[in-house]
């Protein structure tokens, strides 16, 4: 799937990306690792690293899908 600057200027649609710093990181990990945030919760839906592009179309083509993971 190709997304072009144009498509994301029409559609209105938002790149986000995560930083994590060296003094969160581990309070982080922690803290989904404890169950005290409940990630899925959050998330539409879910597709693994080789379904990548799946995971582009969904977001592209289902404006219901807010916050797609994809993982590795």
């Amino acid at each position: 799937m190709k997304v072009t600057v144009l498509d994301i200027f029409r559609r209105d649609i938002h790149v986000v990306s995560s930083f994590a710093t060296k003094k969160t990181m581990q309070y982080s990990i922690n803290l989904l690792g404890s169950g005290k945030i409940k990630v899925k919760n959050f998330l539409s839906a879910s597709f693994p690293l080789e379904d990548f592009g799946k995971g582009l179309h969904e977001i592209y083509d289902n404006p219901d899908h807010m916050k797609v993971q994809i993982v590795p």
